[in-house]
């Protein structure tokens, strides 16, 4: 370990040099610290190396000074720097790099520690946060043990004092990463986790997926699928109250859900109610939960750790637009609970957190006073203690019998037309109120849709209960008024409800500067007539669990869909088309939930997605107005079909010869007439974790060949004629013969075949030089016979080497063939062949006998047949995964045939 101070002043000298550009004379007339507090806005001091009595535990790290200098000239790159991190008798490599957002910029930063192998805290990072804008740095801490002390899970906290190349960095408050491991000590098992990054994690439905992922960071679980919180938020947002209580009840857990709010109100949590926190779905009870993060803005603190006297009584927070809390509150019950919650917290809980708070103090009261790194002096580090225990005497005062989130309901909104016109330009709006009240519309005229960032002009309309503004009678608790739109204005206009000062829906205009959140909306750009008129549901594609919708603009007048919607089985599944959704004359939009696949199948069309709900044959599929009115409608009565091309496992290279070793390779076939694109499909073994994913830009030409090579070397270097392969793929082929698959990108099962080194297929493949070729790829490459092996080593990217298209013209006898790929997930083949014109029936049966499909009944002539079956039953809908038999009978000729259907 390094023990002087002298490396970090050559770092910080070095830093000086390459990257501030400071004039050598100013070097000499300034002390480094003046240095990097003028030039770089940084404040490191050298560290007070005569103090040795530290008494929390002390980590160090040891990191080349190049990296150093590194890390600190780029703090907000994710690149991780090698270290040593030492702590007691332990040592270990490591990774290393800052962590944070905005406190990347502060001048003492927050770490992050890898680690390659297993450690003492049993985790694979650690995060040390340097707590800086906070002059007790006990704030966060504090939080989280109070929501321990209740009785709900958080992250562990601990209090070090860290040294980086000997040099003391300060006092760092260790906090455990919410992740598998954090499930795990909290009886939890891993599921959906996700981290709430931005305000607009408000729980509101985002108009754009791609929004999901800047506002949601999916921790756990496959990391581009976020339809579980795309329909989770969107019943939060449009559920009737009947329904959002039935919802709530089964789905969240609402203890864990108010506790959580009710900490963070209490506290003045302003930065935890829309972000700053994860959700979890259970999949034990089945239900979401919450979990605390990142309560340094707390007791008081705003976000740059300024303390204001004027939180004590805040009650109109984030909380306010918080969609899940806001529409609890509307339940008498939840609403009573929240706030028996509070009166606990500030009881109970407050009287643990003081004793806390001095606990905390004389733990770190040695080493904070050594740190010179902190914000404050020494003295204001005292005084802040004294400032959180005010905090708690106060806050619990004011909280004293004092309630809010008390709101008159109001239900039944009504807007006339979403659309103003030139020949309808006044639009009414209407809502009912359980009791009287001031009711309003707000609304927005100067959104701009093409920035993110403009200032917004909230405009007012108050509503009546007159009868003197479309309101019918005086006093029947309905409100209601007019608003007129120049010609002259066109566009989107964001609009909602507001009553009892709280707005319907709970999400207002809130961040809807920066992130798109669904609220209704005025189009003023065209009329509901021309949607009627112009627009057109055409086809519905399904492929496996993936839909595809067409939208169809037949005129010759382009047609703007912003802020329609895309409605199918329950009312609350509403998919939200954004802003600039236009569609030109003739052309046609795809709403898809699977974006990749829908590029694939309509790569010269407009593609929208995710859509986040399934689509059912009678379901009727709806274009809603901006304000929820529906304009025109389709029946789904049947799926149009959507062709799977063939690709096919030509030629096998499993066990190379000792003497021309190529490592194994596979080449694959296009028996079509046009290009297949085969990027982001998939090759597999028997091991489903042995992947290789197909790079962008692969496309296997039409009747022509590709190689995938388990070493592209190896195999360039023994076939460098042939130019056509990718690789590596890292698991190698068995040969002792097993399973190998192709999938595309719907996960959809292509090919597959299970060779074997041992007769009937050719043991010469296994290690003499010779390669599995199929005989010819209009067979069956499931059967071995169909198999033999190469000649020399096997014809890479050209036609097999024992290739024959010998052909009877006719059957010699009735037949019924193995279907193929076999196992399969989608989509098989069915091959037969009739001696002679015959009535014929071919069907399909599970393991208990039952008819599941009639593929064919009726009179067919004499020749080769191959029928595809989709895995669905005679009424078209999918069955699940299992053993199938398919029997023909076929004059005196009857067969059986057994099959694997696996999902």
């Amino acid at each position: 370990m390094w023990k002087k101070s002298i490396n970090l002043i050559i770092i910080i000298f070095f830093i000086i040099i390459n990257f501030a550009n400071i004039d050598a004379k100013e070097i000499e007339a300034k002390t480094t610290a003046e240095i990097l507090d003028n030039k770089l806005g940084w404040s490191i001091s050298i560290p007070n190396l005569s103090a040795k009595d530290y008494t929390l535990p002390i980590y160090e790290l040891e990191i080349d000074s190049s990296y150093l200098i590194e890390l600190y000239a780029n703090p907000e790159e994710d690149t991780y720097y090698p270290a040593i991190f030492t702590y007691q008798d332990y040592q270990y490599e490591c990774e290393v790099r800052f962590r944070g957002a905005t406190a990347l910029h502060l001048p003492k930063k927050s770490w992050r520690i890898k680690f390659d192998d297993t450690n003492i805290f049993d985790a694979e990072k650690i995060n040390l946060n340097a707590e800086y804008r906070d002059n007790s740095i006990m704030r966060n801490h504090i939080a989280m043990k109070l929501f321990q002390y209740l009785g709900y899970p958080a992250p562990n906290t601990e209090y070090i004092s860290f040294f980086v190349n000997g040099d003391y960095m300060g006092v760092f408050l260790q906090i455990e990463e919410v992740n598998e491991d954090f499930l795990e000590r909290n009886n939890r098992i891993s599921n959906n986790l996700y981290k709430a990054k931005d305000h607009a994690a408000s729980m509101s439905p985002l108009t754009s997926y791609d929004a999901y992922y800047t506002s949601w960071d999916k921790k756990i679980g496959d990391e581009s699928d976020y339809n579980d919180i795309q329909s989770l938020f969107n019943q939060f947002f449009y559920s009737t109250n009947e329904d959002f209580e039935t919802l709530v009840n089964e789905e969240i857990n609402i203890d864990n859900i108010l506790n959580y709010f009710a900490i963070e109100f209490v506290l003045v949590s302003l930065d935890c109610f829309t972000k700053n926190l994860y959700l979890y779905f259970n999949p034990e009870s089945n239900q979401y939960e919450i979990f605390a993060w990142d309560n340094d803005a707390t007791f008081g603190n705003d976000w740059n750790g300024d303390y204001q006297t004027a939180y004590i009584s805040q009650y109109q927070t984030p909380l306010d637009y918080q969609i899940l809390f806001q529409r609890m509150m509307e339940n008498d019950n939840w609403r009573d609970t929240f706030w028996n919650k509070v009166d606990n917290i500030t009881n109970d809980g407050f009287t643990y957190l003081s004793t806390e708070i001095d606990t905390t103090y004389a733990l770190i009261k040695n080493d904070i006073y050594q740190d010179n790194n902190k914000i404050c002096t020494n003295q204001e580090f005292d005084e802040e203690i004294e400032c959180l225990h005010n905090f708690l005497i106060e806050r619990a005062s004011f909280l004293d019998g004092f309630s809010c989130f008390n709101r008159i309901s109001l239900s039944n909104f009504y807007c006339s037309s979403a659309y103003p016109t030139e020949d309808n330009q006044e639009i009414i709006f209407r809502v009912e109120s359980d009791d009287a009240q001031s009711v309003y519309i707000e609304y927005i005229r100067d959104l701009d849709f093409d920035e993110w960032v403009d200032p917004i002009t909230i405009e007012i309309l108050e509503l009546f209960d007159d009868g003197n503004h479309n309101d019918f009678d005086e006093g029947d608790l309905i409100y209601a008024n007019s608003l007129t739109f120049a010609d002259t204005i066109t566009g989107l206009f964001p609009f909602c409800f507001k009553g009892s000062e709280f707005y319907y829906p709970a999400n207002d205009f809130f961040y809807l500067s920066y992130i798109r959140t669904n609220t209704l909306a005025l189009n003023k750009t065209i009329t509901p007539q021309d949607i009627i008129e112009q627009l057109r549901i055409g086809n519905i594609y399904k492929i496996e669990t993936d839909y595809f919708i067409e939208l169809y603009n037949k005129s010759l007048d382009e047609l703007d869909l912003s802020y329609c919607y895309i409605q199918a089985g329950n009312y609350y599944q509403n998919f939200l088309l954004a802003e600039n959704t236009i569609l030109h004359s003739g052309d046609t939009l795809i709403i898809t939930s699977n974006k990749i696949g829908a590029d694939y199948y309509f790569e010269d069309l407009q593609v929208f997605g995710n859509l986040f709900y399934e689509i059912s044959i009678g379901d009727t599929i709806k274009i809603l107005s901006p304000s929820l009115n529906t304009l025109l409608y389709k029946v789904c009565e049947q799926y149009s079909p959507l062709e799977n091309p063939d690709i096919i496992i030509n030629e096998i290279n499993y066990n190379s010869s000792s003497a021309f070793d190529t490592q194994d390779w596979v080449e694959f076939y296009n028996p079509q007439n046009y290009s297949v694109d085969l990027s982001n499909w998939y090759f597999k073994d028997a091991e489903d974790e042995h992947i290789f994913v197909f790079p962008d830009n692969t496309i296997i030409e039409p009747e022509g060949y590709i190689i995938l090579c388990e070493d592209k070397i190896a195999f360039n270097n023994l076939f460098p004629d042939v130019d056509n392969y990718i690789g590596d793929f890292d698991f190698g082929l068995s040969g002792a013969g097993e399973l190998i698959r192709l999938y595309n990108i719907f996960d959809t099962l292509i090919d597959s075949v299970m060779y074997d080194d041992e007769l009937p297929w050719s043991p010469e493949a296994d290690g003499n030089g010779a390669t599995l070729e199929l005989i010819n790829p209009k067979l069956d490459n499931a059967l071995s016979e169909n198999w033999s092996a190469s000649l020399n080593y096997g014809t890479p990217a050209t036609q097999n080497s024992i290739f024959s298209d010998t052909m009877q013209s006719l059957p010699i006898s009735f037949a019924l063939e193995q279907n193929y790929p076999n196992p399969f997930n989608s989509l098989t083949e069915i091959p037969f062949s009739l001696l002679y014109k015959t009535f014929i029936r071919l069907n399909i049966y599970n393991l208990r006998g039952e008819l599941v499909k009639t593929l064919l009944n009726g009179n067919y002539d004499a020749g080769y047949y191959t029928i595809q079956w989709d895995g669905t039953d005679n009424e078209g809908k999918s069955i699940g995964s299992g053993i199938y038999f398919y029997n023909l009978k076929a004059d005196n000729y009857t067969k059986t045939h057994r099959m694997l259907m696996i999902k």
